[in-house]
């Protein structure tokens, strides 16, 4: 290894990475080259954002030293790739030992999990609760958290202070549902609260003295004496309108139509025609209050939804602690909090938590970063860089990412960070990398890359709202820079076409739970047959079908199936976008809700009405009750894993493979609710809801957003929903003004209409520049979007776009041209000709149509068949005892109860406290190897201070005089002659004697998986190792006066453990003795 001295040279370095540059290769270049120059594993810390890409770097550095370890060649060409000419074969083998040596200490991780393990060092700092269990915002888990803390705020909060709030966050507007209402603000604000939880953000809109927020009767008065003032019609109607809406308090259509938006504008005109002074007298009141009392409205709306947020998160905070809980966000904002408070020496605290020091700090996908990340790793690199220079030990500093892939800015990513941190380094040209050359992109798919966001700062100003964000548009060109292939050869094709006509963007049943039940428009029937042609030419191709929302996500992949096209999705979804699961979940409503006829009628259709357990008929009363009852009766007894899989056998041969597959994998979530089964059926449908499960499936197409496919790449990309207006603020509910990009939110502002926005800039210069800012960042975001969607393809790019409209003047509409979408600036830079209004026309293509002809086809397709049908052998059909072992056996116990204890007996405080007893003694019973005959000898008898911890453990309520009650009774038992001969240890045959305590089995006996517990067995040995006899004691503590009746009632349970037993150990039914010992009496009842 060379001197750590030597890697001065390149210290610290940024890498701006474009997409496809090799940004892992780069990553693994640098963590081998720190190796090489003495750097150990675990003073490496190497962070990302997903734990795919955190496994793709460690993979990488392992495989590259390997491959290198082969032989002399090999390492010499990693030395080369390196630029270090002194890396020889013992250095490359040296490295690759050191990393398999050190597997458990490296430090290649996503960011989230550093934290974590920053965090459960720092616990009593942070305040972190013992065994606590860290959530992400969509596990069901933490969504049923979110909604139980809204329910305490309604039910903890005066009524009155309630229906104020929600008046004043939806003034003169009905709402659905209340914890509805609620739970959409917090899901749109809760973020921004956590960047600004202080008030003084939220009350940056203030109004001066009392206001009235409505116009006064007086006002109204005056209003109405002008239209006595006006003659033509226009004018009148104009007032008119005027008047209705002051009346009914419409701000928006009183301050922004008719007369009064010239009068309130000082134009003073209408249809070109002065307005009288009179008129523009009796108006100024009216427009002065509903000006006062928009922006009192405004300012009240901002601070109820402060109040709101500020409420819940107590509640939420207290419902986290009392369940053991906490979200990675809070784990994140509680670390930053910490790192103020521990000043210059939050690295050593750090260090010293973690039990190490970190000399060299990768970040990847930089861009990424969150200001409360950053303030948490800044430490950390503010550490390295102060190095002192004549050190003999190297530290460096080094990041990698690129601005133009910014695409998370929603959930917090900053990518003014990379900006920042590059200006603080200072670092010299020579340690500042621009990576512009792709290793993925054919040449035509970067040539057309390089023409669109080449266009981006010169589009017109003719695009509507793009003047304002020039700056924008200005700043992303700057930062780009033409991208050229590595393979210059690779074949490729791009084309830009339009459809057959426009989409249709709206949900036809206004339900989005019957997203699928829609007519697809010709739009996107276009798009699909696209897809199955490309599919068609090249079946073995990847194709990535990249949108903008997960609504067209579901709409596509149903349209591709109706084709008979194998797709499937990304990152998991809902289980019940399937009519089957649809079917067993609407078994299990009924079962909670005997009325819900409409869960009652999809069942009664489905062949799930004759499965056992059901045997539903009809829809009368009597019926569904009796239903219900039987339902509730069945996931009592078996759970929910053996209900269902049973239900499964009844719907399998009415289900195509999808649903077949997707009923599959509800028995694997129902399995694992069950090991923590609530009792409401209620409960388990709200978890199958919120649980996202990817589908295991092989298909070459897959439809996704474009957030998913980051980190990915396709041989095809289709792009299909461009027309829509992007740097778009529908569905924002606030603006935020930040000082700078990296600071906290300085003022928050309720959003208002486009054109009411003047009224409050005139009050509060702040808010156009919230708006600005909210606009310039989601215009920013969304070129990004553009660019790495376009950045994806390795072959082929196809963007589909909607015709052009005509207007009732004949003339082009704004749409797709000259209003702000990916379609308008698609226009603008690659096609210069004219266009007119016909479908189906190539606007821009480049390449060769048949490129896959050119290149060796990959591995056979995934489907054979022209049709992309899954090959079937005919109906699916479960067999009611399966031959073979497979996850969803009928499971029993030895009790032939799942549960021994039944929901009722645990709400029966008597057998509950028998319940926790028996479970103690059985836990020191299990501390016991052999005893002395002798009662005097107390050799191998637990202590008092163990039995003690053990009773303690349980957690129960008893109090301490019942536990050392329990401990005498025990320790009298245990002196008993019976006690001590049953667990005396054999004489004369040690050596072949093998004692299991407490042991868990499960066998298979009769295609039945048979499993329970071995209280204790003592089996006999011959000197080969093979069982010869055995002795089986069950352990009882019932209390029962008669001995012969509780024998009888245990002995067909023995007669199973018996059996297990026998199948365990080869034994036949002779040789193998059983008995119950019974608690307190400490009798020997042999079986």
């Amino acid at each position: 290894m060379t001197s750590s001295l030597s890697l001065k040279r390149n210290q610290h370095e940024i890498i701006r990475a474009s997409a496809g540059s090799g940004k892992t290769y780069q990553l693994s270049s640098r963590y081998i080259r720190l190796l090489f120059h003495g750097a150990q594993p675990p003073s490496i810390l190497a962070t990302t954002f997903t734990r795919k890409a955190a496994g793709e770097i460690q993979q990488t550095v392992l495989m590259r030293l390997a491959q290198a370890a082969a032989n002399k060649n090999a390492a010499a060409q990693l030395a080369h790739q390196l630029d270090e000419p002194s890396m020889d074969l013992d250095n490359v083998c040296s490295m690759l030992q050191q990393m398999v040596n050190n597997l458990d200490q490296i430090m290649i991780c996503t960011i989230d999990s550093f934290f974590y393990q920053l965090a459960m060092n720092l616990r009593h700092d942070l305040a972190i609760p013992l065994q606590v269990v860290i959530m992400t915002n969509n596990e069901p888990q933490a969504i049923q958290l979110q909604l139980e803390a809204i329910n305490q705020f309604l039910n903890h909060d005066e009524p009155q202070v309630l229906l104020d709030l929600l008046r004043r966050l939806h003034p003169g507007q009905a709402q659905y549902s209340v914890t509805h209402t609620i739970n959409k603000i917090i899901g749109k604000l809760l973020e921004v609260f956590h960047q600004a939880p202080t008030e003084k953000a939220w009350k940056q809109l203030q109004t001066t003295g009392t206001v009235n927020v409505h116009i006064s009767t007086q006002d109204i008065d005056v209003l109405q004496k002008a239209g006595d003032m006006l003659t033509p019609k226009k004018w009148k109607d104009a007032w008119s309108k005027n008047l209705a809406a002051a009346k009914r308090q419409d701000w928006e259509a009183f301050l922004t139509t008719g007369l009064t938006a010239r009068i309130a504008t000082g134009d003073g005109t209408y249809y070109k025609k002065p307005i009288p002074q009179e008129v523009i007298d009796a108006y100024q009141p009216a427009i002065h209050s509903a000006t006062t009392a928009l922006v009192a409205e405004t300012s009240r709306r901002t601070q109820a939804m402060y109040q709101l947020l500020s409420r819940f998160s107590v509640h939420h905070d207290h419902l986290c602690q009392q369940h053991n809980r906490l979200l990675y966000g809070d784990l994140t904002r509680k670390l930053a909090a910490f790192v103020p408070t521990a000043e210059d020496h939050t690295p050593t605290i750090m260090s010293s938590r973690l039990d190490r020091r970190f000399d060299h700090l990768m970040l990847d996908e930089f861009q990424d970063t969150s200001i409360e990340q950053w303030h948490i790793l800044r430490p950390f690199a503010d550490q390295i860089r102060h190095r002192k220079e004549k050190s003999s030990k190297s530290q460096t500093f080094f990041c990698v990412g690129d601005t133009k892939q910014a695409i998370y800015g929603w959930r917090g990513g900053c990518a003014e960070i990379f900006d920042q941190v590059e200006n603080d380094l200072k670092l010299p040209t020579k340690n500042i990398q621009q990576l512009n050359t792709s290793f993925r992109s054919s040449p035509v798919i970067l040539n057309a890359v390089n023409l669109v966001f080449d266009a981006v700062g010169k589009l017109p100003d003719s695009l509507s709202a793009f003047e304002m964000l020039k700056g924008s548009a200005n700043e992303w060109s700057h930062h780009y820079k033409p991208h050229e292939a590595q393979y210059e050869t690779r074949p490729g094709h791009v084309t830009l076409a339009t459809s057959a006509s426009r989409s249709d963007t709206t949900n036809p049943t206004g339900d989005d739970d019957l997203e699928l039940a829609y007519t697809p428009s010709p739009h996107q029937s276009m798009v699909t047959n696209l897809i199955a042609q490309l599919h068609t030419a090249a079946p073995n191709r990847s194709l990535g079908v990249l949108v903008r929302d997960n609504k067209m996500v579901k709409r596509l992949i149903d349209l591709l199936r109706r084709l008979e096209l194998n797709a499937s999705g990304e990152g998991g979804g809902p289980l019940n976008d399937d009519p089957a699961i649809g079917t067993v979940l609407s078994a299990l409503k009924m079962a909670d809700h005997p009325g819900d006829t409409a869960a009652a009628f999809c069942v009664l259709h489905s062949p799930l009405a004759i499965s056992p357990g059901i045997q539903l008929t009809n829809l009368d009363t009597n019926s569904l009750a009796r239903t219900s009852r039987s339902i509730r009766q069945h996931l009592s007894t078996c759970g929910y894993g053996q209900t269902i899989a049973q239900w499964t056998r009844h719907l399998a041969p009415a289900c195509n493979q999808r649903s077949l597959t997707r009923l599959i994998q509800l028995i694997d979530l129902a399995n694992r609710y069950d090991t923590d089964r609530k009792i409401r059926p209620d409960d388990f449908v709200q978890y199958v809801e919120r649980s996202s499960i990817q589908e295991p499936t092989g298909a070459t197409i897959r439809v996704m957003t474009i957030h998913q496919a980051k980190g990915l790449e396709f041989d095809i990309v289709v792009l299909p929903q461009l027309n829509e207006v992007i740097a778009s603020l529908k569905g924002t509910d606030v603006w935020a003004y930040r000082p700078a990009p990296t600071e906290p939110p300085q003022a928050i502002f309720a959003k208002v209409g486009d054109k009411l926005r003047p009224v409050l800039a005139e009050h509060c210069d702040l808010v156009d520049k919230a708006y600005n800012q909210e606009k310039s960042r989601r215009f920013h975001d969304d070129l990004c979007s553009l660019y790495v969607a376009m950045t994806r393809a390795r072959h082929a790019l196809h963007m589909v776009i909607e015709p052009l409209r005509k207007s009732k003047t004949g003339k082009p509409t704004r749409h797709g041209q000259n209003n702000l979408s990916y379609a308008s600036i698609l226009r603008h830079s690659l096609h210069k000709n004219e266009e007119g209004f016909e479908f189906n026309q190539t606007l821009y293509q480049a390449g060769d149509p048949k490129w896959y002809k050119s290149i060796e086809d990959p591995s056979s397709p995934i489907t054979t068949d022209n049709k992309f049908n899954m090959i079937q052998t005919g109906p699916i059909v479960f067999s009611e005892k399966p031959s073979h072992p497979f996850r969803n056996l009928d499971r029993r116990t030895p009790s032939k109860q799942p549960n021994p204890i039944s929901i009722s007996d645990l709400f029966n405080f008597e057998k509950a406290g028998d319940f926790v007893r028996g479970r103690m003694i059985h836990a020191w019973l299990q501390q016991i190897s052999w005893l002395n005959p002798s009662p005097q000898n107390l050799e191998g008898v637990p202590s008092k201070e163990t039995l003690w911890t053990i009773a303690k453990s349980f957690g129960h309520n008893h109090s301490d005089t019942w536990v050392a009650q329990q401990i005498a009774d025990f320790l009298r038992t245990l002196s008993k002659s019976t006690m001590r001969q049953a667990f005396a240890q054999p004489s004369g045959e040690s050596e072949n004697i093998d004692l299991w305590r407490e042991r868990r089995f499960a066998v298979m006996q009769n295609h039945v998986l048979i499993h329970g517990t071995f209280d204790r067995v003592v089996i006999y040995r011959d000197h080969h190792g093979q069982a010869r006899r055995a002795d089986l004691i069950d352990f009882k503590t019932d209390q029962s006066p008669r001995l012969v009746a509780l024998a009888e009632n245990y002995r067909s349970q023995i007669d199973v453990y018996r059996s297990a037993l026998m199948n365990m150990l080869q034994l036949n039914k002779g040789s193998v003795h059983t008995s119950l010992m019974i608690w307190p009496t400490g009798q020997i009842i042999n079986l």
